[in-house]
């Protein structure tokens, strides 16, 4: 009995080894087989099948993006640059108008300079994208939050207005070009926080703006912030400007230097808005100089300004000079000077003293 129930479990096993290797051979794939296949497929098609979005073609339809932010270093420093560079290369190669078709979004926020939302704002939006350029309008709501969603380009500029307010314009945002200092991430949960300055109390102001040649051979002009004239004695409500050139090299080239002055000094700014003048930092002097050699040379200069006088009175000065070889330099400028003493620059053209003047002397 032994020796035939082991003959029969044989053939049992035998039987059953042929019957599996049957189904292998005769029945479709494992389902996992099947969704590996399917993947594929859909991975093929994607491929083969344009963004109807148009903001990809070629290889780059497939490049997975990194992470972006703001970087200037060239060449690349971190793992995470290097790949942003390595996916700026894979976008250009596979389609030269990349750039102009990168998703926009924008996240922003009216605050007053108390922190306080300011509802009802009008924002313009202005976008250049691969068909040529788009516009767009917005109002702040309660909080004053608004956005822009789902369009394509590269570079959006927005202004924002409200009656009672000065003006935000020039607001710049680059979405392709992860090097330009302008470049953004948007983020709905930190909005770009725009501020705009309530119109306040104005004060009667001297404002002149003109041009003048000043002497560039170390003399010393005199602006006279009352009057306006130009003069080669000073006083104690005057800005001086002293130039010194060297003896241009063969190219035109020279080494200079310029120096601006005012009896109480002076204090560089930024401000877009000019509305009060610091009650301290300024310098008695300020000295800008340029060498022939240096790699960015040129014979420009520009200055922006706080000033307090010899009267103890206040005002801001903007500036651009330019220098030329024959020992002379042109100036261009404006002025705004409070006589009251008031660090109050807030102008008003209705309650400007003087009367218009732009000369060239």
């Amino acid at each position: 009995m032994n020796h035939k129930n082991a003959v029969a479990a044989v053939i049992v096993s035998t039987c059953l080894i042929l019957l599996l290797w049957h189904f292998a051979l005769t029945d479709k794939a494992p389902e996992p087989l099947i969704q590996q296949v399917s993947m594929l497929k859909l991975l093929e098609h994607k491929r083969a099948s344009p963004d109807p979005s148009g903001s990809h073609q070629g290889d780059s339809s497939i490049r997975l993006e990194p992470r972006f932010f703001l970087s200037t270093n060239y060449p690349p420093v971190t793992p995470e640059e290097r790949a942003m560079w390595e996916w700026w290369r894979a976008m250009a190669k596979g389609d030269p108008k990349f750039e102009w078709k990168r998703p926009i979004d924008f996240f922003g926020q009216v605050l007053d300079y108390q922190d306080l939302p300011i509802e009802g704002a009008g924002i313009r939006f202005h976008w250049n994208h691969a068909k040529g350029e788009s516009w767009a309008d917005a109002t702040s709501d309660h909080t004053g939050k608004f956005q822009l969603r789902d369009q394509h380009g590269k570079v959006l500029t927005l202004s924002v207005e409200k009656e009672g307010y000065y003006p935000a314009s020039g607001l710049i945002f680059e979405y392709a070009a992860f090097f330009d200092p302008s470049f953004h991430v948007p983020d709905s949960t930190r909005p770009v926080i725009v501020r705009l300055q309530k119109h306040g109390s104005t004060e009667p102001l001297i404002f002149r703006g003109a041009t003048y040649n000043l002497p560039a051979d170390s003399r010393v002009a005199y602006l006279h912030l009352e009057t306006g004239k130009w003069s080669s004695s000073g006083g104690p409500n005057t800005i001086s400007f002293q130039t010194f050139q060297s003896t241009p090299d063969a190219e035109g080239r020279f080494d200079y230097e310029v120096r601006i002055s005012a009896p109480n000094g002076l204090h560089p700014h930024s401000d877009q808005l000019i509305l009060q003048a610091p009650e301290a930092g300024y310098t008695p002097s300020i000295q800008i100089s340029r060498l022939a050699s240096d790699p960015g040379y040129r014979t420009v200069v520009e200055g922006l300004y706080y000033y307090k006088t010899g009267t103890g009175k206040y005002g801001s000065i903007g500036f651009s000079m330019t220098l030329r070889s024959e020992q002379e330099a042109t100036i261009g400028y404006n002025y705004r000077f409070n006589p009251s003493g008031s660090r109050n620059l807030e102008y008003d053209p209705e309650k400007r003293i003087n009367q218009d003047e732009y000369s060239r002397r």
